[in-house]
């Protein structure tokens, strides 16, 4: 198979981006993991989470320094609906059931006989 000559504009925008994605591969190799890329030509890196119990935990674990500096935004529409996990914490010990409703359940809601 004869090799074909890349497109001119192609060929244009692969050199245009060359650089960029050096420095950026060259960093990214040099240790430091995920994050982005911004306008300071830094290497920022952005990890996700939410607020339990007043605490904020990361969805992902991270390798963060001792004492490092952290920035914490919170992303707008954030206090989003609750969880069914959250409705039913709410409610849970509320139902006024009989004491052995747990063991019987099967007699309240189906009518089978009662277990010992």
């Amino acid at each position: 198979m004869v090799p074909q000559k890349a497109h001119p504009e192609v060929t244009r925008l692969l050199r245009m981006l060359a650089q960029p994605l050096r420095k950026l591969a060259s960093r990214l190799l040099s240790g430091v993991s995920g994050g982005r890329y911004n306008n300071r030509a830094e290497l920022d890196m952005t990890y996700r989470g939410h607020v339990k119990n007043g605490q904020i935990t990361l969805d992902e674990p991270a390798q963060l320094p001792e004492g490092a500096e952290v920035q914490v935004a919170v992303v707008e529409g954030a206090a989003a609906e609750p969880t069914i996990w959250d409705k039913l914490r709410a409610i849970a010990g509320t139902v006024e059931a009989p004491e052995d409703w747990a063991r019987n359940h099967d007699h309240y809601i189906h009518g089978t006989p009662k277990r010992a």
